[in-house]
């Protein structure tokens, strides 16, 4: 349950990183 959390997070920072 937390490892979902922890990739949205990963995700949302590489689409920050992108932007």
């Amino acid at each position: 349950s937390a490892d979902i959390l922890v990739l949205f997070c990963e995700l949302f920072v590489r689409i920050l990183f992108l932007m």
